[in-house]
């Protein structure tokens, strides 16, 4: 996904907000942050300097999709270019493992089976169909132990498919590989495409960041089912942490941000 189109998606849904919310959690100082050093803060104003930076909660928040939550924050930058900001949540799964759009991100009618024996060091597996499988694009995966539920997502086991790497072999269709096989796979194995995108959920938006204070806000509820958008938590998440992803920015550039906030909607 470009830039632009982050931008345009999350500019739609930081317009969302409600009211009566509870506050569950907050940045209110450095060590809110994962990287407390990596800011300062002044009268609950947080500044970061820098052309890239990730920024994250210290709090892990246990999530319910059933409930409805609103993240909130106001942004500005003082000096340098004018980066792109987006601001949002970083999932987890059970285990405490980020869940990566890699990982859940399936593309539809692309689940089909390994059609013969693939062994551990090959840079190609032959599937029994891959008409549907796009792989125009250097961010196409094939996923291992695909479920017909895609009860198996987040699921790691992915390899990215080599640009234009699909090609019909008689009734089969050998997908190249860019990296070995770490393993040996079965014939009969099921899989599926995935697609890379977004690292992260998105609900405050991506923006290009002004100069004068600018308030964001986004709402997230609900739990996605194979795909990766900013207004549903995505497969597996049960733990976020607030996430702000500086962008594009230059050694001198500073970003400012206060008020972060996440608050559950009644």
């Amino acid at each position: 996904m470009s830039i632009a189109s982050k931008i345009s998606i999350g500019l739609f849904a930081a317009g969302v907000f409600a009211v009566g919310a509870g506050e569950i959690a907050a940045l209110k100082t450095a060590a809110d942050l994962t990287s407390p050093k990596a800011v300062t803060v002044a009268d609950g104003v947080f500044t970061s300097k820098g052309a890239y930076k990730a920024l994250f909660s210290k709090q892990a928040i246990t999530i319910d999709p059933a409930k409805k939550y609103q993240i909130s924050g106001e942004f500005r930058t003082k000096a340098g270019a004018k980066p792109s900001v987006y601001f949002g949540f970083a999932p987890y799964n059970a285990k405490g493992q980020p869940i990566t759009c890699a990982s859940i991100a399936a593309v539809a009618n692309t689940a089909t089976e390994v059609a013969a024996d693939a062994k551990k060091g090959s840079k190609f597996v032959l599937v029994k169909d891959a008409t549907n499988w796009k792989t125009t694009t250097p961010y196409a995966l094939i996923v291992f132990g695909a479920k017909d539920d895609f009860s198996d997502l987040p699921n790691y086991s992915y390899i990215s498919i080599v640009k234009n790497g699909r090609d019909q072999e008689g009734e089969f269709w050998k997908l190249n590989l860019k990296t070995p096989l770490k393993a040996d796979v079965k014939a009969g194995t099921k899989v599926r495409q995935h697609s890379m995108g977004s690292a992260y959920i998105y609900t405050g938006g991506g923006f290009l960041l002004p100069e004068k204070w600018v308030a964001r806000k986004g709402m997230i509820s609900g739990m996605a089912k194979n795909t990766n958008p900013v207004s549903k938590f995505w497969p597996g998440t049960k733990k976020v942490r607030i996430l702000i992803l500086l962008m594009g920015g230059k050694a001198d550039t500073e970003m400012e941000f206060k008020n972060i906030k996440v608050e559950e909607i009644q």
